[in-house]
């Protein structure tokens, strides 16, 4: 309660409010974030009984964002505003292939090589290189990742026996 009395030539006046602070609470919409392309982020406040409106014209209690860019959301509730702004970035997926199935002569290697540059490198057999010789049947795998985004391709490798040539004496 807040009151003033005020005294002018003898004469005096007084008169009191009441004002009632609302708690306005806060709003968060989590730390800028990063994702892979195709997933979808869901920003809610978890805050019940408000009016939104978000940076994409959405008056929705939650948003479904599957695009980088930055995205805000103001909250009215009991006549008080609130906001909150989040960055959101969507990465990549690294799709590559290592190539067609194929055989390989007995006695002979081949290079398979990350066709794109990358974070890292994982091979079938946990080297982490972006080359991998061959010289073995079986089946070879590579996985990239970018930005957090992974990807992964195998290519199967037969082995052929030489020809066997004899002459003779």
């Amino acid at each position: 309660t807040y009151w003033v009395k005020i005294k002018v030539n003898g004469c005096s006046k007084n008169d009191s409010i009441l004002v009632n602070f609302l708690n306005a609470g806060q709003v968060n919409l989590g730390s800028d974030t990063s994702l892979c392309q195709g997933n979808t982020l869901i920003l809610q406040t978890g805050i019940s009984g408000a009016q939104y409106l978000w940076s994409t014209g959405a008056a929705t209690p939650a948003l479904q964002v599957t695009n980088s860019g930055q995205y805000w959301v103001k909250l009215l509730t009991n006549g008080c505003t609130r906001s909150d702004t989040i960055n959101v970035l969507f990465n990549p997926i690294p799709f590559f292939s290592l190539g067609a199935d194929t055989s390989l002569c007995d006695n002979k290697f081949l290079l398979l090589t990350a066709p794109i540059s990358a974070d890292t490198y994982l091979w079938q057999d946990n080297s982490t290189t972006a080359s991998f010789s061959v010289s073995q049947a079986g089946l070879y795998w590579l996985e990239i990742s970018n930005g957090g985004c992974t990807f992964r391709d195998s290519v199967n490798i037969i082995l052929k026996p030489a020809p066997h040539i004899f002459l003779g004496n």
